[in-house]
């Protein structure tokens, strides 16, 4: 299941088929930055659906990587949790939550991607939170 574009201000936000890193980067993580590429994991799908808040585009990984990445195509910010992420992501007050397939609930600050808490649950979680 692929990631299904979003429509914000008339402008659909999705991976761009056509980018390539540069040639002496294949073994180094992908440049996030450069226009066009989105930030959209290399290694894995997205099952998660994103969500826009602030001119921030937020969504997970099955490379276990949650993304802030911004509306002109720039990462705001990327965390590694310890699992797939297949839960969508919920903002309330500046906080991101999301889960994991590692067992843990997170929380980050929505904007600088700092980890705020965790809670783990008794198995993986696939679902997105409610806050």
């Amino acid at each position: 299941m692929p990631i299904s574009p979003i429509i914000e201000n008339f402008v659909i936000l999705k991976k761009n088929p056509d980018y390539k890193p540069p040639e002496d980067d294949k073994k180094k993580e992908k440049d996030v930055s450069s226009p066009g590429a989105y930030a959209i994991p290399e290694s894995g799908s997205i099952f998660s659906s994103p969500i826009i808040s602030d001119n921030t585009l937020y969504f997970g990984g099955c490379d276990q990587f949650i993304y802030a990445v911004n509306l002109d195509g720039s990462l705001k910010w990327k965390h590694r949790t310890g699992g797939v992420i297949y839960s969508s992501p919920s903002i309330y007050n500046g906080v991101l939550h999301i889960c994991s397939y590692d067992k843990h609930l997170y929380a980050f600050s929505a904007d600088d991607g700092k980890l705020l808490w965790k809670f783990k649950a008794a198995s993986g979680i696939e679902s997105q939170p409610i806050v």
